[in-house]
């Protein structure tokens, strides 16, 4: 059973929250569709760089292109990905040779994911970031050696290729740019106190006597039903931002009495 996709955009500017994020896009198999795309489900995040300035409607265009790209190429999965994103390589290469003397450029950062039943395969171009926050597990995806520096800066197409397996309330975060405090994808909360439940599933409160912040766990985590601790415990998870700051348990040892 297909499972469903809940996309929520997290875009601000000036410190105003912005309702459409440019360059991204959902979208389900058209009845054109190649074969073999019959039932792929795409997401199409695109980030554009540099200085070059592009509209609201050809940021979106580009993205489009890229999804019809995928939607028409047959063969393999990984096959229709690269044809995605060398449509849109080669589109911001030829706008790049032809501003040159003006001293523009425009550098694209691409994430694809394609969703069949539940395997999620991932297309990242460019120092993109993957979240994958599982029911058990977590995992940080973030390859710039293989990924490259992005799209329209030669012929040369830079792809990372990664899997995921998921499930009903498992998360995915797409970002750019990481803030800093995302370096380490770990943190560590001594002497804390969770309130809020009797169990870890859904939103409690995590608190350290200097401040307090939301620890989230989704409720098919397969340790949604431990009970919360009482005391102050030792609390290790990773730090995401889901409309707020969350910490994100990996497994239940995260939490250490």
């Amino acid at each position: 059973m297909p499972l469903d996709l809940t996309l929520a955009p997290l875009y601000r500017i000036n410190g105003q929250d912005i309702a459409s994020l440019p360059g991204l896009l959902a979208l389900n198999p058209p009845r054109n569709a190649a074969r073999g795309r019959e039932k792929d489900r795409l997401i199409v995040y695109l980030l554009l760089t540099g200085n070059a300035v592009f509209s609201t409607s050809e940021y979106l265009q580009v993205a489009q292109d890229a999804a019809n790209a995928y939607y028409h190429t047959t063969g393999a999965l990984t096959g229709s990905l690269r044809a995605a994103s060398d449509l849109i390589n080669k589109k911001l290469l030829d706008r790049n040779m032809a501003s040159s003397a003006r001293g523009q450029y425009v550098i694209g950062w691409l994430t694809l994911a394609v969703l069949r039943d539940t395997q999620c395969t991932l297309s990242m171009s460019g120092p993109m970031h993957t979240y994958w926050f599982g029911h058990e597990e977590t995992r940080h995806i973030h390859e710039p050696a293989s990924s490259g520096k992005g799209l329209g800066a030669s012929q040369t197409l830079n792809i990372h290729y990664a899997q995921l397996n998921i499930n009903a309330g498992d998360r995915l975060l797409f970002l750019g740019r990481a803030p800093d405090a995302w370096e380490s994808t770990l943190v560590r909360i001594v002497n804390a106190t969770i309130t809020g439940g009797s169990t870890l599933s859904g939103s409690k409160t995590i608190s350290d006597g200097t401040g307090t912040i939301v620890l989230f766990t989704a409720s098919g985590a397969g340790f949604a039903s431990v009970p919360v601790p009482a005391g102050a415990v030792t609390l290790t998870g990773i730090v995401t931002d889901f409309n707020l700051k969350e910490i994100a348990l990996r497994n239940a040892g995260d939490i250490q009495q």
